[in-house]
């Protein structure tokens, strides 16, 4: 129970550090990369007894590979949709990303697509349509492509991170995540190097605090799916409505973020959508 309960408080903190770059002196991207260096050595540091074994296994390196590519792209969308949008509408297109690995379970494994399941999805992407609405936005554009791409993204992640923390890393949660963050910050590396940027010191100090931060997000909910908790289908929406739930009251509470009407009817089909697919589950 504990790790779960860290998993939920460590993500909501993760969408909080997110508005609080919002700062214009801070170069998001710049961020994004030093966060991955640090989170690489955060692990490192804690779990590098484990490094000569999780390498050996060719499987672990691929899976890990793939995560960090997948990792910066999302996780700098994700970034930019909780400042534009705010803490609200960046947790729920995290979140509602929840039905892409029920749908994958549904499409992969040959599992029963039941009411309840069609019910849930069409309910997340009801509550990831009305939480996107923003009267106030630029332009005041109905819906915008950056939750959109959070939404599919993390979707792709979670289905990922289900499948590595069952099939492939087992008890080396720590050294996954440290390659994973590493993987990204390398190909974020390379990015600047080719546009020849420089990193400022404000920047790389709101990078190491977002990396400590991310490193706990992506260890917490390994540890959660691998302590045995909560069963694979089930764990994802109970994670996921905690951490909407949390997400919303924060930004509430201490950003002072108004949501409109289809916000709030958004947030319930986002709460409503993830308990279905609990008890689907």
């Amino acid at each position: 129970m504990i790790y779960l309960l860290l998993s939920i408080a460590s993500s909501v903190l993760l969408f909080v550090v997110f508005r609080q770059m919002s700062n214009p002196k801070i170069n998001n991207f710049h961020a994004v990369v030093v966060n991955y260096f640090t989170a690489g050595f955060v692990g490192l540091f804690f779990f590098y007894k484990d490094i000569p074994t999780y390498v050996q296994a060719v499987d672990r390196l691929l899976i890990s590979g793939l995560m960090g590519s997948l990792f910066i792209g999302i996780f700098y969308l994700m970034l930019k949709t909780t400042q534009d949008y705010g803490i609200s509408v960046g947790s729920v297109a995290n979140k509602m990303a929840v039905v892409v690995p029920v749908a994958a379970a549904v499409i992969i494994y040959d599992t029963p697509f039941t009411l309840l399941k069609i019910l849930g999805i069409v309910l997340a992407l009801a509550g990831l349509y009305f939480t996107n609405v923003k009267t106030d936005a630029p332009g005041k554009k109905l819906i915008n492509w950056l939750p959109l791409g959070v939404f599919a993204g993390s979707g792709l992640i979670d289905t990922l991170l289900s499948f590595a923390a069952y099939r492939v890393v087992n008890a080396f949660e720590g050294a996954f995540s440290t390659f994973t963050f590493f993987t990204a910050g390398i190909i974020g590396s390379v990015i600047l190097l080719i546009k020849k940027t420089q990193i400022s010191g404000i920047t790389a100090i709101a990078g190491v605090i977002l990396g400590i931060v991310n490193f706990a997000t992506i260890f917490f909910v390994m540890k959660a799916l691998n302590s045995g908790i909560l069963d694979e289908a089930a764990f994802f929406p109970v994670n996921n409505v905690s951490i909407v739930l949390g997400s919303v009251l924060v930004s509430a509470l201490f950003f002072k973020e108004k949501l409109n009407t289809q916000n709030i009817v958004g947030v319930c089909c986002a709460v409503a959508a993830i308990v279905l697919l609990g008890r689907a589950a």
